[in-house]
């Protein structure tokens, strides 16, 4: 089975722009572990004085790694899913205000499987009976 060459394009770009961004994350933060272990080295062999300086550019590197995680989490992640859902709530609760859906009740959110074997079963002691 062999998708539209449109959708097998989009498909394709949607994952290289994956590949690319978690790429950009997998570099920069071996770049930042490298910067650190350095930074702390010239600390302790510069004689480790009382304040430890290396500690205000792990710090501010830190910041653009964690926006970077973030965004690919909230893109590819469980963000994403998460945003999906929030979205699939949201548009149920509107139509729902809307009047184009029924009320929702507790009881329908749930599926309850003891309900249709007690169904089959009275179904069933209801047709023996016959």
């Amino acid at each position: 089975m062999s998708l539209d060459p449109k959708t097998e394009e989009e498909i394709r770009e949607r994952i290289k722009e994956k590949f690319e961004l978690r790429n950009g994350i997998q570099i920069y933060g071996g770049i930042y572990v490298l910067i650190t272990i350095m930074l702390w080295a010239i600390w302790f062999l510069t004689g480790a004085d009382y304040h430890p300086w290396p500690i205000y550019p792990m710090l501010a590197m830190s910041i653009p790694l964690g926006i970077m995680f973030m965004v690919y989490y909230n893109q590819y992640g469980g963000g994403a899913e998460r945003r999906e859902r929030m979205i699939e709530d949201e548009i149920a609760r509107e139509r729902q205000r809307l009047g184009l859906t029924n009320k929702l009740k507790n009881d329908d959110l749930f599926y309850d499987a003891t309900e249709d074997i007690y169904e089959d079963n009275y179904t069933e002691s209801i047709n023996n009976q016959r």
